[in-house]
């Protein structure tokens, strides 16, 4: 054993470290009583009536001499409320806003902000604040009981765990119930943030879509084929003297086909977005499927082959074709 080991075993002596241990245990036994004491010490205090730390806005502090008489020989003294004439209405004021009109913390702050004399705040150079609106409408004081624990050690204390005292200690502004429904009104409502986030996700998704789009626009916008297209080829396509939806439907495919139509369907706007590739085969191809449908079906240049005939009246529609000029086709009337 090293001379140094034999040191440290030398000092640590059996009594030595009971002692200190009993110590600890003593000031652990007398750090919790002192604590226990006190709690109860406060909520004795909240019971009488006396107000426990600074006025409420609303009301003055009444002081009387401290019941102790060895306290009140040190002019120590205790607080009761007593209402301030000039305030209180604006205390009650800002309740009724809450309350009845609905009003949110910042409108009500705006209110009191706009009319200064009417509604003095409690510091004129600052003015009112969120902060101190919200602390008022959160303080049960102004029921006319005295309350003691809403904080501890920071941090805000339940309601059901606050120490009420039994009976109005001081003038009240406003009624139990009032103060309940302001604080119902500063609750968050459950369906409301529901509804958010329901807004939300769908904003979320429909942006989704809004760039699913775009991307595919922007590809259809940098396909070759979309530039380069003769428009004469539009002057070479046959009319049609009949209405295209009186052609059999494996015709109408068939000229759906060469025309290579392609739709782009947005779905929140309900809109459809038509392409048509016309290409320098596209009025031999359709020439000759209209052929197909018989005499009675085609005309070219829009006139009729019976010289006897009137030439048919017509209407037209268009959709964009991939170089944004329209396709035309004409129906008989």
């Amino acid at each position: 054993m090293t001379a140094a080991a034999a040191a440290g075993l030398a000092g640590c002596r059996p009594t030595t470290i009971l002692v200190r241990r009993i110590k600890q245990g003593v000031a652990e036994w007398f750090r919790l009583q002192l604590k226990e004491k006190t709690w109860k010490g406060l909520k004795e205090h909240t019971t009488e009536g006396w107000n426990i730390g600074p006025v409420p806005y609303g009301y003055l502090p009444d002081r009387v001499p401290h019941p102790s008489p060895f306290k009140a020989a040190q002019g120590r003294t205790k607080t009761r409320l007593a209402l301030d004439p000039d305030r209180a209405p604006v205390v009650a004021q800002i309740y009724t806003w809450r309350t009845e009109d609905k009003l949110g913390v910042n409108a009500i702050v705006a209110r009191l902000n706009a009319d200064p004399g009417t509604y003095p705040p409690a510091d004129p150079a600052a003015g009112w604040s969120l902060g101190g609106v919200s602390a008022i409408l959160g303080n049960p004081k102004y029921t006319g009981y005295q309350v003691f624990g809403r904080r501890r050690r920071g941090r805000p204390v339940p309601a059901d765990q606050w120490h009420w005292s039994p009976a109005p200690a001081h003038p009240q502004i406003i009624d139990r119930a009032t103060w309940d429904t302001a604080q119902a009104a500063g609750m968050p409502d459950k369906a409301a943030d529901a509804y958010r986030a329901r807004i939300r996700q769908q904003f979320i998704t429909l942006y989704g879509e809004r760039e699913t789009l775009t991307a595919q626009l922007d590809a259809l916008d940098k396909d070759p084929g979309r530039h380069g297209t003769n428009p004469a080829l539009l002057d070479e396509l046959p009319e049609l003297a009949t209405r295209l939806d009186d052609l059999p439907e494996r015709l109408q495919a068939e000229l759906f086909a060469a025309f290579d139509i392609q739709i782009l369907w947005n779905a929140p706007m309900k809109q459809a977005t038509f392409f048509v590739t016309i290409t320098g085969t596209t009025p031999g191809i359709v020439a000759t499927l209209l052929d197909r449908a018989g005499d009675n079906d085609t005309a070219t240049a829009g006139t009729s082959t019976d010289p006897d005939q009137a030439p048919a009246s017509t209407s037209t529609f268009s959709v964009p074709t991939r170089s944004g000029i329209p396709v035309k086709y004409l129906r008989g009337q």
